[in-house]
């Protein structure tokens, strides 16, 4: 289930743009709040079908994660994989994703969990939602032959809701509407480009 949030293609504004509807925002209760700090890991790799060309790859996620008074409480690795200090573990499966407003962070992403415990802090977690990124992103450019293998760590941090069924997102307020267009918001009551 996507919890309320589709993708809406529309033109306009100088180009098309990719909406992120959230109408039914306030169909889950966040199980809890919890920040990121880490790195995007990214190993120089052969480009499939053309020899001689290298690119950057994405070989997993290494991030603490933190409670908002900044006491660590676990640890996200990849593939969408995270484990709280009591043991508690959720891994989840991307249903949404949207460029993030900064140009130079990873996108933002709606993940629904297909594992996770049954106690401590993750405990029935329905979905997790990776918002406010900064860093992460692949280095630019391709990486040059040379460095064949060699791996490169980019400062990432995001904002994660994890989330199960019934009732108010504790402390988000509560648009009927998140949009971002081309790495622009666009106001949730007027629809008009910024």
């Amino acid at each position: 289930m996507l919890a309320g949030w589709m993708l809406l293609f529309l033109a306009g504004c100088n180009g098309p743009r990719i909406r992120l509807v959230t109408s039914s925002w306030l169909d889950e209760t966040s199980v809890v709040k919890v920040y990121a700090r880490g790195a995007h890991v990214y190993v120089n790799r052969p480009s499939p079908g053309q020899e001689g060309v290298s690119i950057w790859n994405l070989k997993g996620i290494e991030a603490d994660l933190y409670d908002a008074a900044g006491s660590r409480i676990g640890r996200q690795s990849s593939p969408a994989t995270w484990e709280a200090t009591d043991r508690s573990k959720v891994t989840g499966t991307v249903l949404a994703q949207i460029s993030s407003p900064s140009l130079s962070a990873v996108s933002w992403i709606l993940y629904e969990a297909r594992s996770n415990s049954t106690q401590g802090l993750f405990a029935h977690v329905t979905h997790v939602r990776r918002v406010f990124t900064w860093g992460g992103k692949a280095p630019p450019g391709p990486p040059g032959k040379t460095l064949e293998g060699n791996e490169v760590r980019v400062p990432f941090g995001a904002t994660y809701y994890f989330q199960r069924g019934g009732g108010v997102v504790p402390g988000v307020a509560a648009p009927q509407t998140l949009a971002w267009a081309d790495s622009r918001p666009t106001s949730p009551r007027t629809n008009q480009c910024p």
